[in-house]
């Protein structure tokens, strides 16, 4: 009996050493590096042509807490909090990329009338582009109207997060990115009990009930 004794008590505590290290390294892994989040936020954008023939750029984003992702881009930060009227707390992710269009028009030549007199009006139009100037009178300006569609995904490869950013307008190139993202607080695995309760230690030899008190600890694995 004593042999199974031991045989628990040592498989208890082989229990209690794996959850006690598993504590250690998840509170680890959520602590922010700043070593890790000053590489991330040096690594170069990346740009590149998807299949689809759209122009893509790609930079591994900071993931850090809130007050290390201020100490890194204090300044964008600041920016985007004054123009959204918002506290620097409250912005939990970001991202930012410099985009610039070139490319071809179709061009068109038309006349409308203005005060009963024919004036030519020169126009650029495509899905994306429209450009309408019309000639001869005094104004000097051209009605332009530009219309994109913007896409941002943040995931995760290799364990490293990344921002990606294109637009559906053939013409947009996105360059000079920055991103950043607080990680997400992971769920309390570990817990705490403890039992109290009447136990007869016969295989001790000690036959009258004793009142026993057992702190546990627990963690959740999944």
């Amino acid at each position: 009996m004593r042999k199974r004794s031991v045989i628990i008590l040592s498989a208890a505590i082989a229990l209690l050493l794996f959850i006690v290290f598993k504590v250690i390294k998840n509170f680890t892994a959520q602590e922010a590096n700043p070593v890790t989040a000053i590489q991330a936020a040096n690594a170069p954008a990346v740009s590149y042509t998807s299949e689809s023939g759209l122009s893509h750029v790609r930079k591994q984003a900071v993931e850090a807490d809130k007050d290390l992702m201020y100490a890194i881009y204090k300044e964008k930060i600041d920016s985007l909090a004054k123009e959204l009227k918002i506290s620097k707390n409250q912005i939990e992710a970001f991202a930012s990329f410099e985009g610039k269009g070139s490319g071809l028009v179709r061009r068109v030549m038309d006349t409308v009338y203005i005060d009963s007199t024919r004036v030519p009006v020169y126009t650029l139009e495509d899905e994306w582009l429209t450009v309408r100037d019309t000639l001869n009178t005094d104004t000097g300006q051209a009605y332009v109207e530009q219309r994109d569609k913007v896409n941002l995904v943040f995931y995760r490869k290799d364990k490293i997060l990344y921002a990606d950013a294109w637009s559906t307008n053939p013409r947009m190139k996105y360059t000079n990115a920055q991103a950043a993202k607080v990680p997400e607080k992971k769920p309390v695995r570990i817990g705490f009990s403890v039992t109290v309760g009447p136990y007869n230690l016969t295989d001790f030899h000690i036959k009258q009930p004793r009142l026993f008190i057992v702190p546990g600890l627990s963690y959740r694995i999944f």
